[in-house]
């Protein structure tokens, strides 16, 4: 089983078409999904799995990792000063 670091890394490129998507914003997207999995690093000790993730799962690791972080759900970007 590949490590939380490794599967953050290997998925960093969908995290940001992820974010991308929501946000409308390239760099407000990359500051999102860095400060996301900076997050995540840093709570990973306290990561458990319940279960391992079922057969089929539609559930893509950006959003495992949105719904993780609750960085990337809000679905709109924040107005521009």
């Amino acid at each position: 089983m590949a490590t939380i670091e490794t599967q953050l890394l290997e998925n960093v490129r969908e995290f940001t078409a992820f974010a991308r998507k929501r946000l409308r914003d390239p760099e407000l997207a990359a500051d999102v999904v860095q400060e996301s999995l900076l997050k995540a690093l840093r709570s990973s000790d306290q990561l458990r799995d319940k279960e391992p993730p079922k057969p089929g799962s539609t559930a893509s690791s950006a959003e495992r990792l949105s719904t993780f972080t609750g960085a990337v759900t809000c679905g709109t970007a924040p107005e521009k000063i």
